[in-house]
């Protein structure tokens, strides 16, 4: 089904506004069946705001998008610019491999977007289901007065076309206040 630029915008402006607030000074649209949670960082320096949405079809990892704001290392932050933040990134996720990685824009400033892939391990814990998860998470790197920017989806590898929709219509609604 394809749909034209004005059916497609009209559609944006049905869905739920998120409007964050301090750090969180953006907003976006998500879809209406996923659920908004804000957070703060306990040891690091950060604000972050997450949409949660499906269980995957083994119900052992939930789809998510993560919106996390934390000041450069010269403001008290844990990194002093996108290139530490995208080297740290690669490095956290369990011996992933980075898909694809280029340069793009959003709300008008340069930023990193790259694709990995990984596999988290089995979880042995009463009530979850031991099983591996392979996971496609994609991220967009950038920075903006001070403050770098991590918007990230990420979800079941199998599912992750089923689920994309609610990553693309964050990055097509994102703007700052």
């Amino acid at each position: 089904m394809e749909f034209s630029e004005s059916a497609s915008a009209a559609h944006a402006e049905s869905l739920p506004l998120y409007q964050g607030t301090g750090e969180l000074r953006l907003v976006f649209r998500y879809l209406p069946d996923w659920r908004i949670e804000e957070a703060r960082g306990l040891a690091d320096r950060y604000r972050q705001v997450q949409a949660w949405g499906p269980r995957n079809q083994d119900d052992t990892y939930t789809a998510h998008v993560t919106v996390r704001v934390s000041p450069v290392k010269s403001e008290g932050g844990r990194y002093a610019n996108v290139d530490e933040l995208v080297a740290a990134t690669r490095k956290a996720i369990y011996a992933g491999r980075v898909d694809s990685e280029r340069h793009t824009t959003i709300a008008e400033l340069l930023a990193v977007d790259q694709t990995m892939s990984y596999t988290l391990p089995a979880v042995h814990q009463p009530g979850l289901k031991a099983l591996p998860v392979p996971v496609k998470t994609r991220g967009l790197f950038f920075e903006r007065e001070g403050h770098l920017y991590e918007l990230l989806f990420s979800c079941d590898s199998r599912e992750y076309d089923r689920n994309s929709l609610a990553f693309e219509q964050l990055l097509r609604t994102f703007k700052f206040k």
